[in-house]
């Protein structure tokens, strides 16, 4: 009666292991899997297509850098989270392979997330400038400039991460009786201080990760709406037709639909951040589950930027079917053609002072 007890207990205990790990399995396995190929591809074939529209244009290389961002970032989270995910259903969560991630995977998954976040602002920012600062365009938009700032982006963000690479070292534990190595990732006396969490993994990430991009996109997202209806009006004061302007509210669309897929994508991430030292990570805990679904929409962030381009922006669609259709050269003449009709039919009857102030970036086109 005892065995079977012992038995049934370890049953039991065997089945609440199992279903633990069944849970992020089947959400990094079985959802973030193929989400993570169609996010591959849907960011490679973005790239693709928004070649044909590059003439060392600055706003075509930050969507291109932004794939490029994406697409680093899906391959280290993808790695990292699904072989998390598949190594403990073969009951293999102590082999080494697990604490090297631990060590040297993981910050180059935050390393990648972030630079995602602030090419993401950096777009914004760009074409911000262009719209609502055309004086100032000519010195911060061009090609050489953009590129700086990427570099300079990519440059501040390692710097940031530097101490995610402290957090955890390898240790090798050898067992007495079997005189058999084990390698694990321990946690770092810096890792384990109340102040470094706090400062480091809540405040600054609040500043630098989620709440500070927040702030920056909405204004700029703002902002460039009131100029864009500024001009509307003008247009339509001067009786031109409605058309004339209608890349430029499409692509304001297409700003507003990234920065609502931000908010939604992000700010779960956000309070994972702040219950994780409040609440339990218990298998059968709410937190548990709601801490593997916020790192899956943190993923889907740089997942559907192809959806949001062929949903809004409809020169997007026009050049991708074209690319389709194997026809570069009409992808070429449409834009050249589109490009033109714009600058004739919206700043024809612009006054002069007008004129000089919005065809300034007739010279960067905008995305």
């Amino acid at each position: 009666m005892t065995d079977t007890t012992m038995d049934d207990s370890g049953h039991v205990n065997m089945t609440n292991e199992t279903d633990c790990n069944l849970f992020p399995f089947v959400i990094y396995v079985g959802v973030f899997g193929p989400m993570c190929v169609f996010g591959l591809c849907g960011n490679t074939i973005s790239f693709l297509v928004l070649q044909w529209e590059k003439q060392n244009y600055a706003a075509t290389f930050l969507l291109q850098t932004m794939a490029v961002a994406d697409n680093i970032f899906l391959l280290m989270s993808g790695f990292s989270l699904i072989i998390s995910a598949i190594l403990p259903m073969m009951q293999l969560d102590n082999t080494p392979l697990m604490a090297y991630m631990q060590v040297y995977i993981w910050p180059l998954v935050y390393i990648t997330q972030m630079w995602t976040v602030w090419i993401t602002v950096l777009i914004a920012l760009n074409r911000f400038i262009a719209i609502c600062r055309p004086f100032q365009a000519q010195l911060l938009c061009t090609l050489s400039r953009v590129r700086l700032q990427v570099a300079l982006t990519a440059i501040a963000t390692i710097i940031y991460n530097i101490p995610r690479f402290l957090e955890h070292r390898i240790v090798h534990i050898t067992d007495t009786t079997t005189n058999v190595s084990q390698i694990t990732a321990n946690e770092t006396l810096m890792k384990q201080n109340l102040h470094y969490n706090i400062v480091y993994e809540n405040l600054l990430y609040c500043l630098f990760v989620f709440l500070g991009p927040l702030i920056v996109l909405i204004y700029l997202n703002i902002s460039l709406a009131r100029e864009l209806y500024a001009i509307r009006q003008r247009l339509l004061q001067r009786s031109l037709p409605k058309g004339s302007d209608s890349e430029e509210h499409n692509l304001t669309l297409v700003m507003m639909v990234i920065v609502l897929v931000f908010i939604i994508c992000q700010t779960p991430a956000f309070g994972n951040q702040l219950l994780y030292y409040c609440l339990s990570y218990s298998c059968g805990q709410p937190y548990f589950y709601y801490f593997h679904i916020s790192n899956l929409l943190v993923q889907a962030n740089s997942c559907f930027n192809f959806v949001v381009y062929c949903a809004f922006r409809k020169q997007f669609r026009a050049r991708l079917h074209a690319f389709c259709c194997k026809r570069p050269a009409l992808a070429h003449v449409e834009r050249r053609s589109y490009n033109a009709h714009q600058i004739v039919s919206v700043y024809s009857d612009c006054d002069s002072k007008t004129q000089t102030r919005a065809c300034m970036c007739d010279n960067h086109p905008q995305l």
